[in-house]
């Protein structure tokens, strides 16, 4: 069947794209609904996804929220039969995800969840605090009031998420808070490494962020954060920037306990 001229092949760039026929195709990849095909009917196109990417997205979805955990293998057979597709596509998703930095392929072994040991952790936050107070240099000036009444809102947001004990949510919001002023920085070379080392540490992060006490830490230099944004003050950020990650390496240092459990 020749597809619409609107529309791109079915098959390119080693994906296979699917024709979206009515709602429940549409959801099949963002729910636990599998993906069915409708028998005898003639496919309406009126759009076309392209499987890799709407696996990979679902799969990025739990692994930063925790579902799938640091270190778990990832079954091309489970996941194909879960959305009742074909494992081509799964493959192609593994590649998307382990190019930023989520997921670890293993030659013979297969597929896992990103995990990485403390040494590793502590590097990357060198790394980090390097590049992220680089990148606030470089964003606060473009920050639009815009962007400062959506970081206002996070942060006030994040303070009721802390007070119900709603983990999930803080962390999406905290991911958030800091990408979005980073998006700022004009330096799509520097945004793409900053967000890979995001994404190889998030689970960690969310293990650090279930102590109470690290939440209102964070919620604190938040707060000083976002006036460094609203006064349009880089170099304050940036100071700040870096001793937020210098603090989170310190606090889990200083955690034995955390330390061995996570990492």
């Amino acid at each position: 069947m020749t597809p619409p001229p609107n529309c791109v092949s079915p098959k390119y760039d080693g994906c296979v794209a699917m024709v979206v026929r009515d709602n429940q195709s549409q959801e099949a990849l963002s729910s636990d609904m599998p993906i069915t095909a409708q028998q005898n009917e003639t496919p309406v196109a009126l759009d076309y996804i392209t499987l890799c990417d709407a696996v990979a997205k679902r799969l990025r979805q739990e692994i930063l929220n925790g579902t799938l955990k640091a270190g778990q293998k990832l079954d091309q057979s489970s996941i194909a039969n879960r959305f009742g597709i074909s494992r081509m596509p799964i493959r192609d998703a593994f590649r998307i995800l382990e190019g930023e930095g989520l997921v670890r392929l293993k030659p013979g072994k297969g597929a896992f969840v990103a995990k990485i040991n403390l040494a590793e952790f502590i590097q990357i936050y060198q790394v980090r605090e390097v590049l992220e107070a680089l990148a606030m240099r470089l964003a606060v000036p473009h920050l639009s009031d815009e962007d400062l009444n959506a970081m206002a809102d996070s942060v006030e947001i994040m303070e009721q998420a802390a007070k119900h004990g709603d983990l999930g949510r803080w962390v999406e919001l905290d991911r958030s808070f800091h990408l979005s002023a980073y998006h700022n920085c004009r330096n799509p070379t520097l945004l793409k490494v900053i967000v890979g080392f995001w994404n190889s540490t998030q689970q960690y992060r969310r293990a650090f962020l279930s102590n109470p006490s690290q939440t209102e830490d964070t919620l604190k230099q938040h707060k000083q954060l976002l006036e460094a944004f609203q006064a349009r003050d880089g170099e304050r950020a940036a100071q700040l920037m870096a001793e937020h990650i210098r603090g989170t390496v310190r606090a889990i240092l200083q955690n034995r306990d955390d330390k061995e459990k996570v990492y």
